[in-house]
């Protein structure tokens, strides 16, 4: 699902330097994100953001010992890329907004190639919810070609989908499929299923938090490599 388009700006934090510890896991990042949710205004936030700092050093971690992980089978995937740049942080709403913090953390890890319109290795950090996927939000030219590319190579689709199934319990999210079909496309068409989407994504559910940040990566990152033929669908639908 697309992030909606908010006026961002950072709040002023204060420098804090903390070692980057391996040891460590993910679980006091997904805790500082519930009481965020709970105690979402400036006041709380800015008591705690020796937490948020913790957590944005703790995601560098599992970024960057996921980008390492992930270049061991994706030739496009650089790990002279600062891994920083994949990691959101938290951005404020404009101020009629109830809830003025995001209340998850991402990190998008992608070649960062044509433009930003690309397939994403994605993990998302919620308290209603973590996962992580490949996932491509397509603009409108990219929704275009990957229509027309998903009609002539719909068998292959389902053959890496179905390869897939056998290899690992993922979800196809099918949340921006709720429209009718595109026009041009009558209701029966074959792969119907796909054509009504508008964003592309398998997901799993996170594995245990409490794994430290190197194991977690592997865990990642061994399902996503199970799930490379899907990528690479998706990057050749785009000429990439």
């Amino acid at each position: 699902m697309k992030q909606q388009a908010f006026d961002h700006f950072r709040l002023p934090t204060r420098i804090i330097n903390l070692p980057h510890d391996s040891k460590n896991n993910m679980r006091k990042t997904l805790e500082f994100l519930q009481s965020l949710q709970e105690n979402n205004n400036a006041s709380w936030f800015l008591d705690h953001i020796g937490d948020y700092e913790r957590a944005k050093a703790e995601l560098d971690d599992l970024a960057y010992a996921l980008v390492t992980k992930l270049t061991d089978f994706d030739d496009m995937i650089s790990s002279d890329i600062d891994s920083a740049r994949f990691i959101s942080s938290l951005t404020i709403p404009k101020p009629r907004k109830k809830q003025i913090y995001y209340s998850h953390f991402e990190i998008a890890i992608s070649p960062l190639s044509n433009g930003g319109n690309e397939p994403l290795y994605l993990v998302h950090f919620d308290p209603d919810g973590s996962y992580f996927s490949i996932r491509y939000d397509p603009d409108v030219f990219g929704i275009q070609v990957m229509r027309s590319y998903l009609t002539k190579n719909l068998t292959e689709l389902e053959s890496i989908l179905a390869q897939l199934g056998k290899l690992t319990a993922f979800e196809l999210n099918t949340d921006s499929a709720k429209g009718p079909l595109p026009k041009g496309y009558q209701p029966g068409v074959p792969g119907e299923r796909f054509l009504k989407l508008t964003s592309y994504e398998i997901r799993w559910p996170l594995p245990d938090l409490n794994l430290k940040i190197p194991k977690l990566a592997e865990a990642i990152s061994a399902e996503f490599q199970k799930a490379y033929p899907f990528i690479l669908f998706l990057r050749k639908g785009l000429g990439l």
